[in-house]
């Protein structure tokens, strides 16, 4: 939809939800205030030009190209092009640098993988991260998916893990999360509150639950000194200490 909406990649599409929280309804409104390229630049994406220079290439003729192409992180020089990868600000460098980018990336567990080039804020297409990843680092390759799913479920208020132990794989997502008491089933038999993953507990609160939960667990004493010391937040009701 994102896609359609915007013309955009589909890394990009997924930047672009990831930074709104996966609500189509903010990125339409952001859209509607700002525009296009605002939207863009509050979520930091780069979007090639129509005359982008992976467009221009493609009408260079290959006689007149450029036979080798010098890497600027390991300044080799490289003659296939099918070893080098651009991405979409321009950028270009080998596909060894660019693996072992990603790869460095994926340990630090970052969820945008951006560009090498200093300061440059453009997302590295997921495809040619997959493939290069593939090729050498299989594993790392799988990790990436999974934290491309993780990116959607952490980020997203209508979609949860299914909280079984032992864990089933499964996540729940529901059409609207907004009720008081929103209670779920998961195929595998388990039923717990959308709202705080705790078993279903309606028509009892969450927070009341909380604390009878606490207290069945024999934590009441530090449940008095979570009431004399804290005040609960006005939104998400969570205990706050004031120390500074």
């Amino acid at each position: 939809m994102v896609m359609n909406l915007v013309n955009l990649e589909r890394h990009n599409a997924r930047a672009l939800l990831m930074h709104h929280r996966w609500k189509m309804d903010r990125i339409h409104d952001f859209l509607e205030r700002r525009g296009r390229e605002g939207l863009f630049r509050e979520a930091g994406i780069v979007v090639p030009p129509e005359d982008s220079s992976t467009a221009a290439r493609a009408r260079v003729p290959p006689h007149k190209r450029p036979r080798t192409v010098t890497c600027n992180v390991c300044f080799e020089d490289v003659s296939r092009p099918s070893d080098v990868s651009t991405m979409d600000c321009g950028h270009c460098f080998c596909n060894d640098c660019w693996t072992e980018h990603f790869f460095a990336s994926l340990g630090n567990g970052k969820k945008h993988i951006h560009c090498m080039q200093v300061k440059c804020p453009a997302i590295c297409d997921d495809g040619t991260v997959r493939r290069l990843l593939g090729r050498k680092y299989p594993d790392a390759a799988k990790r990436f998916d999974n934290l491309v799913l993780d990116s959607y479920l952490d980020n997203n208020a209508s979609v949860k893990w299914c909280p079984s132990a032992p864990h089933c794989g499964r996540a729940i997502r529901v059409v609207d999360a907004s009720e008081r008491y929103c209670e779920v089933e998961c195929p595998c038999g388990v039923s717990f509150c959308f709202n705080c993953a705790a078993p279903a507990h309606s028509p009892c609160p969450c927070p009341m639950w909380d604390k009878w939960d606490a207290k069945f667990r024999g934590e009441s004493e530090n449940l008095k000194w979570i009431a004399v010391n804290t005040k609960s937040c006005p939104k998400c009701l969570r205990p706050i200490e004031k120390n500074g």
